[in-house]
């Protein structure tokens, strides 16, 4: 989304409706905001705004490494070998 305040603040009601609908919340002392060619000045606004802190590129989610550029094979070793040691368990059951 664009770093701008008011589109911000209608994404943390859009969340708040889901909340309350659903029973789950988001932990904003857990979230991050990850900024791309934004100012620093508007990062600490935005920041303080949804109640998260400031993250950078690279990092990993659900296991992958996410980045602005196209992941090599060396990135997803970490997963293949998680998934390999599982199998191994698992094997003597198949």
């Amino acid at each position: 989304m664009q770093a701008d305040v008011a589109q911000l603040n209608h994404l943390k009601d859009i969340l708040a409706e889901f909340a309350g609908s659903t029973s789950l919340k988001v932990n904003f002392d857990k979230s991050f905001m990850v900024p791309i060619n934004v100012s620093d000045e508007r990062i600490d606004i935005l920041t303080n705004t949804l109640g998260c802190s400031q993250g950078s590129l690279p990092f990993t989610y659900l296991g992958l490494p996410l980045s602005i550029t196209r992941p090599s094979v060396a990135d997803f070793w970490p997963l293949v070998s998680k998934c390999e040691r599982r199998l191994v368990v698992f094997s003597s059951f198949l």
